[in-house]
């Protein structure tokens, strides 16, 4: 909705949420020590958050890691872990908490729980609703990127008008101050390009791969250097 790069550093009051923002196995995906991989400290590395503090520690006014609400309200051999009055009572608590810190800029990091082969059949590919919940509980208040970690597109037509910018890091891995450099560093672009269209619905996700009923939100192809322009274009020429 508006250029929000290079973000602000100095100075600035900064908040970090969401369930893939100090996760190393979440970062990491599937295939990763195990089949399915899992959350946690699954292996050495860097967590986005770990990343980002490493880099603008000291220069920033505040830098504040508030977690994200509670994900166990899934079934878990046929009965919920917790009912789910409980779930959403200590995610309105946690969003009540998010939205009384003082703050200039908002990064949320959400994704996809760890998935491998047919363990990550999905027939929604949406973000779970306490992801939702960051995102609204955070960018509904201050200026904020999403930073999406799946392997995947994920449907995110509907969180587009309440935040700022959208970043796809798919899963990169165990080394998060990657993701910190593209954030803030001035001298680091984006340079990455869709390699398939991000579904607009999953209605629009056809079996033989023809196009669907509505166009895509964004086209194979697509992506934004920290200008705002296309990659391809003039400006964005060089990129990969």
């Amino acid at each position: 909705r508006k250029k929000m790069f290079p973000l602000p550093v100095d100075g600035a009051r900064i908040v970090v949420a969401g369930s893939h923002a100090n996760d190393i196995g979440r970062q990491c995906g599937g295939w990763t020590i195990s089949w399915q991989g899992e959350a946690g400290p699954i292996t050495k590395g860097t967590t986005i958050w770990q990343g980002i503090k490493e880099l603008i520690s000291g220069r920033a006014a505040s830098l504040t890691y508030i977690g994200y609400p509670p994900e166990d309200d899934r079934y878990e051999n046929g009965t919920r872990k917790r009912p789910i009055e409980a779930t959403r009572e200590a995610a309105a608590a946690w969003v009540k908490r998010a939205r009384s810190v003082e703050a200039d800029l908002g990064i949320v990091v959400v994704g996809e729980p760890p998935y491998a082969e047919y363990k990550g059949d999905n027939q929604q590919l949406e973000l779970s609703g306490p992801a939702r919940s960051t995102i609204f509980g955070i960018c509904n208040q201050i200026p904020c990127v999403v930073v999406v970690v799946s392997g995947r597109p994920l449907n995110v037509t509907g969180m587009l008008p309440h935040l700022d910018a959208l970043i796809a890091a798919w899963l990169p891995g165990s080394e998060g101050n990657g993701v910190a450099d593209v954030l803030f560093d001035e001298t680091v672009d984006f340079k990455g390009k869709l390699p398939l269209p991000w579904f607009r619905s999953v209605r629009d996700l056809q079996p033989d791969h023809s196009p669907g009923p509505n166009p895509p939100l964004f086209p194979m192809g697509f992506g934004l250097n920290k200008a705002g322009n296309p990659m391809g274009t003039v400006d964005g020429e060089g990129a990969p």
